[in-house]
């Protein structure tokens, strides 16, 4: 047994121990508190880990969401789209000019990347389906829009598939179905 020059005591208490005894002491709370430590970095680190990966999701939609937008404008913009455009509404005579062909080829062409850029994943299919399908869908349909245009699904197999799914996307509004934003992922 240590006698009581053997001990040593805390100030201020009448707490004594052996220098072992304060040995191991000091050694679990070094040990709990660079567990406690450990655990604080760890769950910081998972915190920052999260948070720099939520930050770099909403720049991703964020981008993607300007791509998509940049398309459409490029529609609307571009003046030989904008002009199939602005016929297509109403399957209009003029379509079936011959110096409208060239422009409705390019407006086909148009649907067709749009198809590849969702295929890649760069555009939401029913994104794209609720900004561009309406006018897939109206040249598709189109009798003068198909005037002079080798209208088949070898050629234009994209732009029909996309059609065909923008007029299964508006039937179903039509229904009355109200369009989910929030499945859409906008």
């Amino acid at each position: 047994m240590p006698t009581q020059l053997d001990q040593f005591c805390l100030p201020l208490s009448a707490i004594c121990r052996s220098m072992a005894d304060w040995k191991d002491f000091s050694a679990i709370a070094g040990t709990a508190v660079a567990v406690v430590t450990a655990g604080v970095a760890l769950w910081k680190t998972f915190t920052e880990i999260r948070k720099n990966r939520e930050q770099r999701e909403a720049e991703l939609r964020l981008k993607r969401t300007e791509f998509t937008l940049a398309q459409h404008r490029r529609l609307f913009d571009d003046p030989v789209l904008s002009k199939v455009l602005r016929l297509i509404d109403g399957d209009s005579s003029a379509l079936a000019d011959p110096s409208m062909w060239d422009p409705k080829r390019k407006y086909l062409t148009f649907i067709e990347e749009l198809c590849l850029l969702i295929k890649a994943g760069y555009i939401k299919k029913n994104v794209a389906l609720y900004l561009f399908g309406y006018y897939a869908e109206a040249a598709f349909g189109g009798k003068n829009f198909r005037t002079g245009m080798a209208w088949e699904a070898r050629y234009w197999g994209l732009f029909f598939g996309f059609a065909e799914e923008a007029r299964e996307f508006l039937r179903q509004a039509a229904d009355g179905k109200p369009i989910n934003f929030e499945e859409m992922g906008i």
